[in-house]
């Protein structure tokens, strides 16, 4: 009787526990979790020497067009806005996206490179039409004036954004002489393509530059125009990759 009670008992269990399986790992918000390309969980800085860290980082790097004004609203902006530790690595890319992410006039829809030294942008296009005359707009911004982009047009022939589908023809003038690039049509999704064929073209062009980008982690890309060795110091020093394809 007592076996008989034991089974009976177990099979209950068994059911409820199937009703309710066990929670599934990493479930925890994500504010709770370890940063990613961090070694440590717990850091010994605090959030204030973590923003110093970072602008200094950048600050040796070159990038000259940081300012007091906008460390001082950073610590503002992180104190005011987040209940979560930050990292260096955090607040350089905020830095370099607030610094190359330029200006739009919303009346007019004109885009206007904020930096002499980064580009960045979503790749989400807001003003699709002009997506890859934007791009050519910033990358010329940062180029130390050595060369020229005339004579862009991009035309859709019979493709489409809306649906889709199709190639966007870009044409353009790279110190005079004309080239031709075949973005895909991604709806209102920018070809990242784009930045590797650029670089065939710098190659071609004998331009020992090439452009570099790294993530936000999310959809944004930020674009630097420089050396290889430059990359490879860069990269040694914050710990992001960067990439040219």
């Amino acid at each position: 009787m007592k076996r008989l009670l034991y089974l009976f008992l177990l099979l209950l269990y068994s059911l409820f526990a199937s009703c309710n399986p066990a929670p599934a790992a990493n479930t925890y918000p994500a504010e709770d979790l370890p940063f990613p390309d961090t070694e440590e969980s717990v850091r010994t800085t605090t959030d204030e020497e973590e923003i110093n860290i970072a602008a200094d980082t950048l600050k040796n790097l070159g990038f000259t067009e940081i300012t007091d004004e906008m460390i001082a609203s950073m610590h503002e902006t992180y104190n005011e806005a987040y209940h979560r530790e930050w990292n260096r690595r955090d607040v350089m890319i905020s830095l370099l996206s607030n610094l190359g992410g330029g200006d739009y006039d919303f009346d007019t829809w004109e885009w206007t490179p904020s930096s002499s030294q980064v580009y960045a942008f979503d790749m989400e296009i807001f003003d699709v039409e002009n997506m890859y005359s934007d791009f050519f707009k910033g990358i010329t911004a940062i180029n130390n004036n050595e060369f020229e982009i005339t004579d862009i047009e991009e035309d859709m022939g019979l493709g489409s954004e809306d649906l889709g589908i199709g190639i966007r023809n870009v044409t353009f003038r790279y110190n005079g002489t004309s080239y031709q690039f075949h973005a895909k049509a991604m709806y209102d999704w920018f070809d990242g393509s784009i930045i590797g064929y650029m670089n065939k073209v710098f190659k071609k062009e004998n331009n020992p530059n090439r452009l570099y980008y790294m993530t936000d982690g999310y959809q944004e890309l930020i674009v630097f125009y420089c050396s290889d060795e430059w990359a490879a110091y860069f990269t040694a020093a914050t710990g992001f990759t960067l990439d040219k394809s």
